[in-house]
């Protein structure tokens, strides 16, 4: 009780001491409101204004934004601290306000900044006080009304820094970007304008009075400070970067190791969802890691290869997502965003123990051999290194001796034929046709050169989505349409090639057609006789049969390539199956192989297959048989000299002989004879049902002669 006692003792005594005080000082408040009134009576018009510096200033005072200032009970003698008496006119230049006489903490913070320091080397428009906060409208920070409210500061910073002609004057830099510009359309900026609360503005990165310029070492946004001042929001990313290995080295004073505006930029900051961010799924690995790890200078600086960029690139992860695609891997699929380490840590992302884990997240099926898989495959012949890269290096070291090879043979055949050819060029009459190639045959033939070409474009569109025939094709080589019509063309030329298998075999025709097609040792002899021919060592040209040594290389040539590209691109489609069967590199090998099989199967074909049926001045513009199925007679004579002797009976002797007028004449309606059969056993069932007469030997020399001679 007598501790009560005490304590209201206490309480009492301190009213009678403060209640005096009180009083006091609300009357000074009093009389010093009452005496504004003198203020007003000039300061209340409208059209006072003064001149300062050659600009006209308005020294209009509205009294009701006054009276709603956070000011209002400080007066005007407050801050203008010279006024003597107010009764009196007071002098016509005051001192400026010093605002440092009662906010003296905040001023001394001020006094460090960039703006005071311009102030005090000469830069008369740089920031105040009232620039600001406002002179006689000072509002709190938490009042909508307020110029430093959280939804209006960056308007208030944009009257200076987006002032094109404010911001080339002083940061020398003409054309600049705007800041406030920029900011506005960022993450931040958009979420201001949203009213979302919390949201980053100008202050949250610069400080409030504390801006200083970003090479200074205590600046809010220097390198060794940026990444504070972005974990004051983004606690978790913070967190995760610190035990990162950037944020590690970062620490340690090395000022290449990237911090958070290298990745997401200064006042640009976009969501990772917007295609424009440098953190897109599209950007991150084309642009935004390339920018250290291909940089030649930080490579070499730290020995960080500059290989993995180019290497995940020519992957095939990094051939979609050069293509547009949005859903295959990039840098931070594999080794993370925030929390990136090294592969030795065992926390890693790519640690051994891990990657089956993150492999998974995109590869459900993903088994400890597909784990394996050398995503930055760099081509070494180095003992020592992983036997994956050993191997598929060898392959393709082999592939490219191959193709240089078989390519220069390829050119050296070509050329010195169409020379010798070109040369000898005559026109050759010819009226009677023979059988080539049957219906079934070409419908082989152009379903499978459909298939063909369809899978070198979409096949090479993905390997070089930057080249510029790739836009002709496709807007996005990388899309599912690509990868859809691949797939197709595949199929397609795997079933073709099926069925040719059954038609060789189990056909009469194809059998005779595989047979005339069996390589002997008469072929070599024939291709050496032909080079010595061209070459003008040899006065004889080899005479061929049914099919030539060119023929050949082109039929067994096709049907390697189509098993190994068929096999391999099966291991390609379906990978995390086969890297059940297959070692962990074993997938990468079939890539290699897929990729320079390619190489040679479209070298081939561009070469040698179009050189014989096109540019071959023989048969230029174009040997017509893969259309029609018929060769003419001066051709067959020509290129199949054996085949034709076969035919028509004619002792080798007489080969070079021309026949008589009658003979010709002969030959030419037993051509039309069997050509009519042939057009009739294809076409009979349409005429029949569509009433039209089939065709006779005189109508077919009445209808197709005339054409075929115009032809020819």
């Amino acid at each position: 009780m007598e501790m009560i006692r005490h304590k209201r003792i206490s309480r009492y005594l301190l009213a009678f001491l403060i209640l005096p005080s009180s009083i006091f000082l609300l009357s000074l408040t009093v009389i010093a409101r009452v005496d504004e009134s003198v203020c007003y009576d000039c300061h209340g018009d409208r059209d006072l204004k003064k001149s300062k510096h050659g600009k006209e200033i308005s020294l209009y005072v509205e009294k009701a934004s006054f009276e709603r200032s956070v000011h209002v009970q400080v007066g005007c003698v407050g801050c203008h601290t010279d006024l003597e008496n107010m009764e009196e006119e007071h002098a016509s230049e005051l001192q400026p306000v010093n605002c440092g006489g009662c906010h003296d903490g905040i001023d001394g913070v001020y006094q460090g900044s960039v703006h005071a320091k311009a102030i005090r080397a000469g830069v008369t428009d740089s920031a105040t006080c009232a620039n600001c906060h406002g002179e006689h409208d000072v509002l709190s920070k938490e009042n909508p009304g307020s110029r430093v409210y959280p939804m209006n500061l960056e308007g208030t910073c944009d009257r200076c820094h987006g002032d094109v002609a404010f911001v080339e004057e002083h940061l020398g830099i003409p054309d600049r970007v705007l800041p406030g510009l920029i900011y506005k359309n960022s993450v931040h900026g958009r979420a201001v304008e949203a009213g979302i609360q919390g949201a980053a503005t100008c202050s949250d990165c610069h400080s409030s009075h504390n801006l200083k310029s970003p090479l200074e070492p205590d600046s809010m946004i220097s390198r060794q400070n940026v990444v504070s001042t972005c974990g004051k929001c983004h606690q978790r990313a913070y967190q995760e970067y610190v035990e990162s290995v950037h944020g590690v080295v970062a620490f340690q004073g090395i000022s290449d190791s990237p911090v958070c505006t290298d990745c997401h930029g200064i006042h640009s900051i976009r969501p990772p969802v917007d295609p424009e961010s440098s953190v897109a799924e599209q950007k991150i690995s084309l642009t935004t890691c390339p920018q250290c790890h291909g940089a030649e200078r930080i490579t070499r600086e730290y020995g960080v290869s500059t290989l993995k960029v180019r290497s995940y690139l020519d992957s095939y992860h990094g051939l979609a997502k050069r293509g547009g695609d949005v859903v295959a891997a990039n840098c931070a699929s594999c080794h993370g965003v925030h929390d990136i380490r090294k592969s030795s840590d065992p926390r890693s992302m790519i640690h051994e123990d891990n990657l089956v884990r993150t492999c998974g997240k995109c590869h459900p099926g993903a088994s400890e051999n597909f784990a394996q898989f050398p995503v930055h495959f760099i081509p070494t012949l180095a003992r020592g290194g992983p036997v994956g890269d050993l191997v598929a290096s060898y392959v393709r070291v082999f592939y490219l001796v191959l193709i240089a090879l078989v390519v220069v043979f390829m050119y050296v055949h070509g050329g010195v034929d169409f020379v010798r050819k070109w040369l000898a060029s005559r026109r050759k009459a010819g009226v009677k046709y023979y059988l080539r190639l049957t219906l079934n045959e070409r419908i082989q033939h152009a379903l499978l050169a459909v298939g063909f070409i369809i899978l070198v474009i979409t096949g090479f569109a993905l390997k070089f989505p930057d080249a510029w025939w790739v836009d002709i094709f496709f807007r996005e080589p990388a899309s599912p349409m690509r990868s859809l019509l691949h797939r197709i063309a595949g199929v397609v030329t795997v079933l073709v090639g099926i069925y040719h298998g059954l038609y060789v075999f189990f056909t009469r025709r194809g059998r005779d057609q595989l047979k005339a097609l069996i390589p002997g040792p008469q072929d070599a002899k024939d291709m050496i006789g032909l080079m010595r021919y061209d070459l003008g060592l040899s006065k004889e040209e080899p005479k061929f049969g049914r099919y030539s040594y060119i023929e050949k290389i082109e039929y067994f040539g096709a049907i390697w390539g189509t098993v190994v590209m068929t096999l391999t691109g099966f291991v390609l489609w379906y990978d995390e199956f086969f890297s059940l069967l297959l070692p962990g590199w074993g997938v990468n090998v079939a890539r290699v192989i897929h990729y320079y099989e390619a190489i040679l199967a479209s070298m081939t074909i561009l070469v040698w297959h179009l050189y014989s049926v096109m540019f071959d001045p023989d048969v230029y513009p174009m040997n017509w048989s893969k259309i029609t199925g018929y060769i003419p007679e001066h051709q067959m004579k020509h290129h199949h000299p054996l085949e034709w002797e076969e035919i028509e009976g004619v002792p080798p002797s007489s080969t070079g002989q021309r026949a008589d007028k009658e003979e010709e004449e002969r030959l030419l309606k037993e051509a039309h004879e069997i050509r009519a059969k042939e057009l009739n056993r294809i076409e009979g069932p349409w005429r029949l049902h569509s009433g039209v007469k089939p065709y006779s030997s005189k109508a077919f020399e009445v209808e197709k002669a005339k054409e075929i001679l115009d032809k020819e």
